[in-house]
């Protein structure tokens, strides 16, 4: 049987390299522009713009981007950052080979294990073929991080730097790190040693990533960076909690045939006391919670785990030819089926919305808008179209503020006070000449005016993404005043709907509703204020029930959403419903 002979890699990497090149062409998702300014425009500095919008310094899916855009020698972002993705998987492959046969592993367990990989890598249901995330270059470099076991030199050396290398992806590498090197060397040095040893290589990876940051011009930041994204995650579990089985079950249907191998090999493995792999395995589930990713792409950094444990049963489920060509010839067909839509979970669904609109803005004269500005603020996460566009970012701290405006009451409505001084700096070396916010959504244009801006309205495309070209007059306040209204530039909604809020935010939309329609939609006990407020600013509305939005009825207008209460399922369905025609604003 041909499962046994090498060549069987290049059956496995043909597959995986055509399964991946069918969605080449989808469209950007905005994490690609966390990672890719830096790489795409010369004049970035490390000590702001690499600061992700969850924390820490991921400087390898930083330099990764800047690299492939070097080695692909195009300036077309879908195609040389994809690229670059598959070529790091196909360069994982003989580390993984040499990982195992260090390890000593057999052949065939490396060949199951190949072909695990191969399937979960080219996930449609976890998104890793489109969206551009550091889970995926993880999955890369893991066995050569690995490998440095093997190096003969002090134990606390190689796990020291192996450690730090882990730290340049994400937090939940680390661990998998410690995991793996503990285990191994216990076996030598016993409990004690490896316990002891352990625990100077983590210190010492500590002080080799402190020194790395200050040498780039970054720690300060970084430090904010990571202390923001701890506080603003803390409050995430409810989301977890809500979104985990939706996001989960795609995966379950895609990959069931791995995770059946998985437990049937997690059985043997049991019953013949082989338990390291089951360890592994466990940290990295131990890792993706620690992390609360709730995301669907976030389940990409569990890809090594669930192919070494699925890989050991590989030849019982599939003994001959014929079959694994049937099931990768399936897979293929599936994916090939799926390959013109980007795949979104049930409650998110509306993220594909945005990042087609931001596909659509080509040949428009909004791209025409975008190619010419200097310093374009983006308050949403539609940071793809910074690289699409040649779009230079006014700043990357402003995506922090997802985090801060979802789940937690008191904090909502306060953006990060460390950034205070930072953010002023950026405002003064860096002025905004363009503004684009996601419905009216992150950003008050009126405080933004109130702080020494002229505020023009050019436009809203796909009713969700607005163009305002901004510009710092001579009443640009100082810092002291500055300090005195930083929170006021940021909107953070409230978890239910307040009618002070409203009144607050709306004023500044009415000059550019003109004379069309305005549509409320929504239940709301304070609507006869509402439209009394709108009387008093001579803006007649109309109000209609959420199935009526997808109404062919509908003139081009305005959607306010005034729902009392929000939930993501809600949100989303809205979403779906709501023709382009329609500008959306919403108040929770």
């Amino acid at each position: 049987m041909f499962i046994e002979h090498q060549w069987m890699i290049l059956l496995i990497c043909g597959f995986l390299c055509l399964n991946r090149l069918f969605f080449i062409n989808l469209p950007l998702h905005g994490d690609i522009g966390f990672f890719g300014i830096w790489g795409h425009f010369k004049d970035e500095t490390l000590d702001h713009d690499l600061i992700m919008h969850n924390g820490g310094f991921r400087a390898a899916a930083i330099f990764m981007y800047a690299l492939f855009r070097k080695i692909f020698l195009t300036d077309k972002v879908k195609i040389f950052s994809r690229l670059g993705q598959l070529s790091s998987l196909l360069f994982s492959l003989p580390g993984y080979y040499l990982l195992f046969t260090q390890c000593g592993l057999p052949d065939n367990v490396f060949y199951g294990f190949a072909f695990c990989f191969a399937i979960l890598t080219s996930s449609y249901s976890t998104g890793c073929v489109f969206i551009y995330s550091v889970e995926l270059l993880q999955v890369s470099f893991v066995p050569y991080i690995f490998l440095l076991y093997f190096l003969p030199i002090a134990f606390v050396y190689k796990c020291g730097l192996a450690i730090f290398l882990s730290l340049l992806f994400k937090l939940n590498l680390p661990f998998d790190v410690v995991f793996f090197y503990f285990v191994f060397y216990a076996q030598e040095a016993g409990l004690l040693n490896a316990s002891l040893e352990t625990g100077g290589a983590i210190i010492i990876a500590g002080v080799l990533f402190l020194i790395y940051l200050a040498l780039l011009g970054c720690l300060r930041t970084s430090i904010l960076g990571f202390l923001a994204f701890f506080r603003c995650r803390n409050v995430g579990w409810q989301a977890y909690k809500r979104l985990f089985w939706p996001f989960l079950l795609p995966m379950i249907q895609e990959h069931l045939l791995i995770l059946i191998m998985m437990f049937y090999s997690s059985y043997h493995m049991l019953q013949n006391g082989f338990y390291w792999p089951l360890g592994y395995l466990a940290m990295q589930i131990f890792g993706l919670v620690l992390q609360r990713g709730f995301f669907h792409y976030h389940y990409t950094c569990l890809f090594p785990s669930f192919a070494l444990v699925g890989g050991f049963s590989f030849h019982y489920f599939l003994p001959n030819e014929y079959m694994i060509v049937a099931v990768l010839l399936a897979y293929s067909v599936y994916r090939y089926m799926c390959s013109k839509t980007q795949i979104w979970p049930k409650p998110v669904e509306h993220q594909g919305i945005f990042n087609e609109i931001v596909e659509s803005i080509e040949g428009t004269p909004f791209e025409k808008v975008l190619r010419e500005s200097k310093s374009n603020w983006h308050a949403g996460w539609r940071f793809q179209m910074h690289m699409r566009y040649d779009s230079p970012a006014f700043s990357v701290h402003l995506q922090t503020i997802k985090f801060m405006m979802v789940f937690d009451e008191e904090q909502e409505n306060q953006f990060m006070p460390e950034f205070c001084e930072e953010f002023y700096k950026r405002l003064v070396n860096k002025s905004p000449d363009l503004l684009v916010i996601e419905e009216n959504q992150l950003v008050d244009v009126g405080a933004l005016r109130r702080l020494g801006y002229d505020v023009n309205y050019f436009g809203t495309i796909g009713g969700r993404l607005s163009f305002y070209h901004c510009k710092k007059n001579e009443k640009f306040l100082g810092f002291e005043e500055f300090k005195l209204m930083y929170q006021d530039l940021f909107v953070g909604y409230p978890a239910n709907f307040e009618l002070d809020f409203f009144k607050r935010l709306t004023p500044q939309y009415i000059d550019q509703i003109c004379d069309a329609p305005v549509y409320l939609v929504g239940e709301n006990q304070d609507i006869n204020e509402i439209k009394k407020f709108f009387e008093q600013h001579h803006v007649s509305t109309q109000q209609i029930n959420e199935d009526h939005l997808e109404s062919s009825d509908l003139q081009e207008g305005n959607f306010f959403l005034i729902s009392e209460g929000r939930s993501i399922s809600f949100y989303n369905k809205i979403h779906l419903r709501t023709s382009d025609r329609l500008r959306i604003f919403k108040y929770t």
